[in-house]
């Protein structure tokens, strides 16, 4: 083989590659949408929950230590 149909082959090669690996991709994709939907709802929803986690306030200091703002803690 010359080097042209050598080049043409690696690169005939290398498009087949990422061509199957794109349609495995999209393979995947459809089979998780139409045929796993069920399992991955039921999934989602046993598992959500929402906590709210009150941030933690302090002062705010300028770079020589004087406070530009100060926050207190009040407790209701």
């Amino acid at each position: 083989m010359n080097v042209k149909t050598d080049i043409l082959w690696r690169i005939g090669v290398l498009y087949f590659s990422i061509v199957l690996l794109g349609l495995i991709i999209i393979g995947r994709i459809i089979y998780l949408q139409y045929f796993e939907r069920d399992k991955w709802n039921k999934a989602n929803t046993l598992t959500t929950s929402e906590i709210i986690i009150p941030p933690n306030r302090g002062d705010i200091c300028a770079e020589d230590g004087r406070y530009w703002l100060r926050q207190f803690l009040i407790m209701k």
